[in-house]
C-alpha cells in the first residue's frame, strides 16, 4: 500500500476505524491505552499551555508502555501506523501530542473517542481522532 496515497490514506483510516469500533464496542476498556484520567488531563495540559510536548509525550509513553494489558490495541495502533508493535506506544504518543500541540485535535476529543457513552458521538470522535494520529504520524516520519 502507497502511504502517501490520499486515496489510500483515507481506506487505512476507514479500516482502521471499523476494526476499532467494532473492537470498542465488545470491550469494556478503551480501544487505545490512553484511558488513563492523568494521561487525559496531560492532553488537555498540553492543550491549554501548562505542559509541554515533551513531557506530555514523555508521560504517554511511560503509560502505553506499562499498559500491558491491551494487547488488542497496541496491535491494532501498530498495523495502523505500520510500526512494530513494540514502537506503537511511542509512536502513538508522538503522533497524538502532535495533533494537539498544533491545534490539529482537541483533548476532548480523544477524551469523547475513548469515554463517550454516546456511540454517534463515539463514532465521530473516533473518525477525528485516527485520522489526526494517522496524518500526524505520516507528517512526523516524513519529516514535514
Amino acid at each position: 500500500m502507497n502511504w502517501a496515497s490520499p486515496k489510500s490514506s483515507l481506506t487505512a483510516c476507514v479500516l482502521a476505524l471499523g476494526a476499532f469500533l467494532q473492537t470498542a464496542a465488545a470491550a469494556e476498556t478503551p480501544v487505545i491505552p490512553l484511558g488513563d484520567e492523568v494521561i487525559l488531563k496531560a492532553f488537555e495540559d498540553l492543550e491549554k499551555g501548562r505542559l509541554d510536548a515533551a513531557e506530555v509525550e514523555g508521560r504517554c509513553t511511560t503509560s502505553t508502555a506499562a499498559d500491558k494489558d491491551n494487547v488488542n490495541g497496541r496491535l491494532g495502533i501498530a498495523g495502523f501506523l505500520a510500526v512494530d508493535g513494540d514502537d506503537a506506544g511511542p509512536a502513538l504518543c508522538a503522533a497524538l501530542v502532535r495533533a494537539v500541540d498544533s491545534r490539529r485535535l482537541k483533548a476532548q476529543e480523544l477524551r469523547d473517542f475513548l469515554h463517550s457513552e454516546n456511540q454517534m458521538h463515539r463514532a465521530w470522535s473516533a473518525g477525528r481522532v485516527l485520522r489526526e494520529i494517522f496524518y500526524a504520524h505520516e507528517a512526523r516520519r516524513s519529516g514535514s
